[in-house]
């Protein structure tokens, strides 16, 4: 056995705890929030913030339901870091990792403009657009089309292989 065996061992058992960790997170999503938003509400209002931060107009459009907007930001940060991790565990190419955080930065940059833009000039095509952009990142489908891509675009060196 190489000492690369456990290597790759332990990097496709990564895989499948954070694929089963998504479908969790993915299937169990009203829990997540249910469990979650009571919570923060306490926490708010022991704090004197209340519910100033946690209902927002543009949550309403990007999820299209009323939100806490602290725990729909602690959702999509899980979400995103697991996202990639299991990039960065499917890619062992130095290139192709900057080349997925090009991806996921212009992408979640796009859909933060595309959101305050909709907020500050009261576009509602800009908040669709922004929630999809949003959605499609903080979704499997990002990983799915991104890795295959990125192992076409930018092979492995085979210096690069024995990491």
């Amino acid at each position: 056995m190489s000492i690369s065996a456990p290597r790759t061992l332990l990097r496709w058992g990564g895989v499948v705890l954070l694929v089963l960790f998504l479908f969790c997170l993915t299937w169990y999503t009203e829990e997540f929030y249910a469990s979650l938003t009571p919570a923060w509400e306490r926490l708010l209002a022991a704090i004197g913030i209340g519910s100033a931060m946690q209902h927002d107009e543009a949550a309403l459009h990007l999820m299209n339901r009323t939100r806490s907007v602290p725990v729909a930001g602690l959702y999509a940060v899980l979400y995103l870091a697991a996202c990639l991790a299991l990039v960065r565990l499917l890619l062992v190419s130095a290139q192709q990792w900057r080349l997925a955080m090009l991806f996921y930065a212009v992408a979640g940059g796009s859909g933060i403009l595309l959101l305050l833009v909709g907020k500050l000039l009261a576009l509602p095509a800009a908040y669709a657009l922004s929630s999809q952009i949003i959605h499609f990142i903080l979704s499997p489908v990002a990983v799915i089309m991104l890795v295959p891509v990125l192992r076409w675009y930018a092979p492995i060196a085979p210096a690069e292989s024995t990491q």
